[in-house]
């Protein structure tokens, strides 16, 4: 009983982690290397989490306001989402995304950064009616 009870807390422990959903709470603010409070596990949620990994699927969306996000630092992430989002996303550097694009109609784009789509497979790029001024790089 005690060898099979170290078992499973050795299993609990030894899980892999795996990605997370990540939605924009910061307020108008910098897409950067420092998590502060700009990020949560839910819409609306609490901020606090961890910046965006290449596997975190990114939501800006109507709870993230009507703000403007500048990605100030090279970022990734899987998926970006901006269903709904009606603020201004600007910014100059680097962003590899290893997932599908959704832009929003409502939203303000004025990234001007590189974009690399890094997918290993067959991926979406949404723009619903948005430009974009941004070199496109696809690997």
């Amino acid at each position: 009983m005690k060898k099979l009870l170290l078992i499973l807390i050795f299993l609990f422990i030894a899980s892999p982690v795996y990605a997370a959903n990540r939605y924009w709470v910061g307020g108008t603010e910098s897409w950067d290397a420092t998590a502060g409070t700009k990020w949560a596990l839910t819409s609306g949620g609490a901020g606090g989490e961890a910046v965006p990994t290449s596997a975190d699927d990114v939501y800006f969306d109507a709870a993230s306001g009507a703000v403007s996000v500048t990605v100030a630092a090279a970022s990734n992430c899987l998926s970006l989402n901006f269903t709904g989002f009606t603020g201004t996303f600007a910014g100059a550097s680097a962003l590899s995304i290893y997932g599908s694009l959704t832009m929003a109609s409502g939203m303000t784009n004025n990234y001007t950064g590189a974009i690399t789509f890094a997918a290993t497979s067959a991926k979406t790029i949404t723009t619903n009616g948005k430009a974009l001024a941004s070199a496109i790089i696809f690997n």
